[in-house]
């Protein structure tokens, strides 16, 4: 994957410039508990949460085997992106994730 220089300006603040208008919300989490407590508040303390997460365990375990009718119920799902794209808003998933 090549490496391209980083244009001028706040990475973070150009992320979240182009991900607000696709709906999406940044959210600062200093940790587990931060994201727990961000679940608990948009979710609701009966969310069904899937975490590929160490640390954040889940009501389901998503892993290459599982079914994906199996999340059918799943309200929340909880992953870590090696990195954010800030020209599109995205963030980026390996197979691993």
């Amino acid at each position: 994957m090549p490496i391209f220089p980083a244009a001028a300006g706040d990475l973070r603040e150009r992320f979240i410039a182009v991900l607000t208008p696709m709906g999406g919300t940044c959210v600062d989490a200093s940790g587990l508990d931060d994201v727990n407590a961000l679940i608990a508040s948009r979710f609701g303390a009966d969310a069904v949460v899937a975490s590929r997460r160490v640390g954040r365990e889940g009501h389901a375990r998503a892993v290459r085997r599982t079914v994906p009718a199996s999340l059918e119920n799943v309200d929340v799902g909880v992953v870590r992106a090696r990195f954010g794209v800030a020209e599109t808003g995205s963030v980026w998933f390996s197979e691993q994730e």
